[in-house]
């Protein structure tokens, strides 16, 4: 069974146990669940297994997530700014990010909807050859801030993480 899957049964043993299957229940149970397998696998009964690629992989997503919602955060309080601040100081555009060429199509489209999820930032479409992404920007002044944001923020780490 892979590690995942062990995490899965202790949740619902655990939440099984103290007779509390609610999805709070089942989240405490993933959270304990984890940190038994964790003790478990350092302590080695798993080292010759894939546990520690589960654990990596966790871990990456939960920075993921904190980064994330950093970014919707700020992205929150541009927006308040772009809100209060007078229109013509607002240059709106519409930016073309290159994007690698090796991106898988799930990565792509996980990509594009997380830009569109930050406020302010809107995507558009993605070129036919799949190597551009058009993203609505409200501030759009300065082209190249965009796509630094677009591949060093998001793109680079949705590789990290579906890798």
């Amino acid at each position: 069974m892979t590690t995942f899957v062990w995490n899965l049964l202790l949740a619902v043993l655990w939440a099984t146990a103290l007779d509390d299957l609610s999805p709070r229940g089942l989240l405490v149970g993933m959270v304990v669940g984890y940190l038994v397998l964790a003790a478990a696998w350092r302590l080695g009964a798993d080292r010759g297994g894939r546990g520690g690629a589960y654990f990596r992989k966790v871990g990456q997503t939960v920075g993921f997530a904190g980064w994330f919602i950093r970014e919707l955060v700020v992205a929150n309080i541009r927006m308040a700014r772009y809100t209060i601040s007078p229109l013509r100081t607002m240059r709106p555009g519409i930016v073309a990010v290159p994007i690698e060429h090796d991106l898988t199509d799930l990565e792509i489209t996980t990509l594009a909807n997380l830009v569109s999820l930050t406020p302010g930032t809107l995507t558009l479409d993605v070129s036919s050859d799949r190597r551009v992404l058009f993203v609505h920007a409200m501030d759009a002044s300065n082209p190249d801030e965009v796509r630094r944001e677009v591949k060093q923020g998001f793109e680079r780490r949705v590789r990290g993480l579906l890798r």
